[in-house]
């Protein structure tokens, strides 16, 4: 390494490989999907990762018959969402799903899948899809998500992400 933080994971195709044939090996079934989750990528590295993650894994899940759904997910973001009711203002509720037109441009949708402290403001996560095997929906993703969100062994209330990305 040249000391530079490396983002992009050229060896995640391979590793997924190994585990499919380890599966094989065993003589256990295959997955019928593969749902990846994955945190530390910019807007523009998104380019990248569709070439060195995303296609590689992609050929594999074809060979294989597996459906693949690849989201990348971005914490840091400027977008905020609040909850008016009459003349408060206060933050959204946990599990709440955002996908709106004016907001996301493209397949992708925010989750706040976690409640507020008692002070500060909500920071939904920012879900786009990279790829997708094109039979769930925005919202099965983000009810997947979200899901995901409430099995974390070292928290008894829901996270911010999903616990696989951890």
């Amino acid at each position: 390494s040249n000391g530079v933080r490396q983002e992009i994971l050229p060896r995640f195709p391979g590793i997924l490989q190994h585990a499919l044939m380890g599966r094989r090996e065993r003589g256990e079934r295959k997955p019928t999907r593969v749902v990846i989750f994955r945190d530390g990528v910019g807007d523009g590295q998104f380019p990248e990762v569709m070439e060195r993650e995303v296609f590689p894994i992609r050929q594999i899940c074809e060979r294989c018959e597996i459906k693949l759904e690849f989201l990348v997910l971005q914490k840091r973001h400027h977008t905020r969402f609040f909850k008016k009711t009459g003349r408060n203002v206060t933050n959204i509720d946990a599990g709440t799903f955002i996908r709106d037109d004016q907001i996301c441009r493209g397949d992708d949708f925010y989750l706040n899948s976690h409640s507020a402290s008692r002070i500060g403001t909500n920071r939904s996560v920012h879900y786009v899809v990279l790829h997708s095997s094109g039979d769930l929906t925005l919202r099965q993703l983000g009810n997947l998500a979200n899901k995901l969100c409430y099995n974390n062994a070292r928290c008894t209330m829901a996270t911010s992400i999903p616990t696989p990305v951890f």
